[in-house]
């Protein structure tokens, strides 16, 4: 069960057919970008059939041809009340599966509200949403052992060239990190990498988010106006969901924070780059 109280049930992805013309194109993307990813991991010679038409439908759907953070967390499956699509086949491996994709659309929803109420100029409202999305995630990674992650993490390391889905192709994290500090933690190098990965079509754009994370890096003052204690709690509290996934890394897959392992997402330094995020506040925070 998620967070919100949602019953997760799940269907093995192979049981849908890509070709059902009642699919979304981009929910057809998504199917043939699980089920390509899965004939990979496989090793399984049905993969090389699966993945020219995930090229044919990708390229219609103006996406790229892999399995992305959007295929995942906001694909029309994940919605609530539907069975979520799944790679695993172990019935308790699947359920772990579902619910770490429907626990991050949740942390997403937050998130978007969280963006959403900074714009309004809602600040408070933007820290309990910002904090929502802290709750879910301790939530999600309460319910999961390093085993179990083990078991399905290996769907998301990519194929066709491209990253495997990752949260750090969230698009909300770097329109809060502009609007709440003018994205002090955002090198040239990375604000580059961003653009790249947008035109890449790595991001959701969902809501056309995409698009307003654009603006925001070419703005050369993003930076929202707002009160310094409500900016000082909204940087704390970006610090402490940082903070509690880079537990949730140690505690799911250590060998990443140790160098020995890359992250999902294609940073080789996960330790370097995670810590690099975390912003100082009156000299609490470092």
């Amino acid at each position: 069960m998620s967070e919100r109280g949602q019953m997760i049930t799940t269907r093995n992805v192979f049981d849908i057919d890509p070709t059902d013309a009642a699919l979304p194109l981009g929910d057809r993307k998504a199917v043939l970008a699980m089920q390509a990813t899965g004939l990979y991991v496989a090793g399984d010679d049905r993969f090389a059939a699966v993945n020219a038409s995930l090229y044919e439908v990708a390229a219609a759907a103006g996406a790229p041809p892999a399995m992305t953070y959007r295929d995942l967390v906001f694909t029309a499956p994940v919605e609530a009340g539907a069975a979520v699509p799944v790679l695993s086949e172990d019935p308790e491996v699947a359920a772990g599966e579902g619910s770490f994709y429907v626990a991050h659309r949740e942390m997403e929803h937050d998130l978007y509200g969280t963006v959403g109420a900074l714009r309004a100029e809602e600040f408070k409202q933007a820290a309990e949403r910002l904090g929502g999305a802290l709750q879910t995630m301790i939530s999600l990674h309460k319910g999961l052992t390093r085993e179990m992650f083990a078991r399905f993490r290996p769907f998301f390391n990519g194929i066709n060239g491209y990253p495997g889905p990752s949260g750090q192709y969230s698009e909300s994290i770097p329109i809060l990190d502009l609007l709440i500090h003018g994205g002090q933690n955002l090198s040239p190098e990375e604000r580059e990498q961003v653009r790249s990965n947008l035109d890449e079509g790595l991001y959701p754009d969902h809501e056309g988010h995409a698009g307003m994370l654009e603006d925001l890096l070419d703005d050369p003052d993003p930076r929202l106006d707002m009160p310094a204690d409500d900016r000082r709690q909204l940087i704390q509290g970006l610090n402490t969901l940082r903070r509690t996934h880079r537990g949730s890394v140690k505690k799911l897959i250590p060998e990443v924070l140790a160098g020995e392992a890359e992250g999902t997402g294609g940073t080789t330094d996960v330790r370097s780059y995670l810590g690099g995020k975390v912003l100082a506040v009156e000299g609490q925070d470092g």
